[in-house]
């Protein structure tokens, strides 16, 4: 029978914390993960949406100047990113949230131009 040795013990009990921490946190990302879709699928689909944004902006440029915006100094990432931060999926989600910001940017340039004359 081996004998325990105050470092064999300690090296166990090392090991059991490491893998303890790792379930941890193993177990708390997946609690944050809040797509279950397959990533490849989730980025096809974002990359989708963008592509619905811009075409939905280049198409009201003239309406606005919020939608002049999006299509001037947004880029495909920053849209990416934007409708991943907010989890929206869906087309009329994407074109409701970039409308809600095209109105906000109209809304302060017009404030602006005001303040001006």
């Amino acid at each position: 029978m081996a004998r325990a040795t105050p470092g064999r013990i300690m090296s166990i009990t090392h090991k059991m914390r490491n893998i303890c921490l790792f379930l941890f946190a193993f177990l708390l990302l997946s609690c944050f993960n809040k797509s279950p879709m397959n990533p490849l699928d989730e980025t096809r689909l974002l990359l989708n949406l963008v592509d619905a944004v811009q075409i939905h902006a280049n198409a009201s440029y003239n309406l606005s100047y919020g939608w002049s915006e999006i299509v001037e100094c947004w880029t495909r990432k920053e849209i990416y990113h934007e409708l991943s931060k907010e989890g929206i999926v869906t087309t009329e989600k994407a074109l409701e949230h970039f409308a809600f910001i095209a109105k906000i940017r109209t809304e302060h340039a017009q404030e602006i131009e005001s303040t001006v004359w």
